[in-house]
């Protein structure tokens, strides 16, 4: 690359090749700076409270600050979703982050018809996002259902500057009262629905806690080894076949006194054998799947 462009440039003539001009306000990084300088304007003009016995004269400089910043931070923010939009989408996850910061904005400037206006899309693209009864949505339609709350107004208006004029009722804002009940039980079903998934998964974790502790008493403390008997051989094997040995084997008969008893089983020989057999060591052998004893871990020494 770097010999084609050398070459380029001698053909050229050398400082007649002017370098393209490359847009950096959208760009990425630009976005990022953007946003950092909205949610800064955003954190300088949220209203806060003033001690009491503060001046008049502090009082509007304060409230001229934070209007300045919200006007900053409505302009950057609108710029940085404009290139969120271009780059991933208007269904992203970091243009929603944006949308939020901006309805809080216009929350604080008590601005409820447009904060509601943004607060639809929001919702429904958290809805599209992570589903209908997701925790991101349910807090969206919630929001959305205070804001509604809040939009709604019914007010007594004159209709003359003189009282025999009469008066009215104003009740064009009052439609949004009745949207609030329907939201409401939206956000309780959510809600409950959620409910019920983390209940169902502290039990499944508890069953599971449950199981795991039971293994690990059986490996650190194992139940006693007692159920084994001789065979004629001398070697060790169970008496009962146990049900988690995946290859049971059968007791041993034992012979009837005389000639026949003693060609079934040869009780004496194994006597012999016995004598000469310790216990086997049953910390370390699995009950479940050894034999006995063990090649490995049953000795003759031991």
């Amino acid at each position: 690359l770097l010999a084609a462009a050398l070459q380029q440039r001698t053909k050229e003539g050398k400082g007649t090749a002017t370098p393209e001009a490359v847009d950096g306000t959208q760009t990425l990084p630009y976005c990022v700076v953007l946003e950092n300088l909205a949610l800064l304007n955003q954190a300088l003009g949220s209203p806060q409270a003033f001690p009491k016995g503060t001046p008049e004269t502090v009082k509007a400089k304060f409230e001229t600050v934070w209007k300045e910043n919200q006007a900053k931070a409505i302009e950057r923010l609108e710029q940085a979703m404009a290139i969120r939009t271009q780059h991933s989408g208007a269904a992203s996850k970091e243009y929603l982050s944006l949308l939020q910061s901006l309805i809080e904005v216009h929350i604080d400037r008590q601005d409820y018809p447009t904060a509601l206006h943004l607060q639809e899309e929001a919702a429904a693209l958290s809805r599209q996002l992570y589903g209908e009864f997701a925790e991101q949505t349910t807090r969206q339609t919630n929001l959305l259902n205070r804001l509604h709350l809040l939009s709604g107004n019914a007010e007594v208006r004159e209709l003359g500057p003189h009282a025999r004029d009469g008066w009215m009722i104003d009740t064009a804002e009052a439609w949004h009262w009745a949207a609030v009940q329907p939201l409401s039980r939206r956000v309780n079903r959510a809600a409950a629905k959620a409910q019920q998934q983390c209940t169902e998964q502290d039990r499944t974790l508890a069953k599971e806690l449950k199981t795991m502790e039971e293994r690990k008493k059986l490996l650190l403390d194992p139940e006693p080894i007692t159920d084994y008997a001789l065979s004629p051989t001398g070697s060790l094997y169970l008496k009962a076949p146990r049900p988690d040995d995946p290859s049971p084997r059968q007791p041993l008969e034992t012979g009837e006194s005389g000639q026949e008893g003693a060609k079934k089983s040869p009780l004496k020989s194994a006597k012999v054998r016995a004598s000469k057999l310790q216990t086997p060591d049953t910390e370390l052998v699995r009950r479940d799947i050894q034999p006995w004893p063990h090649p490995t871990h049953h000795t003759k020494a031991s």
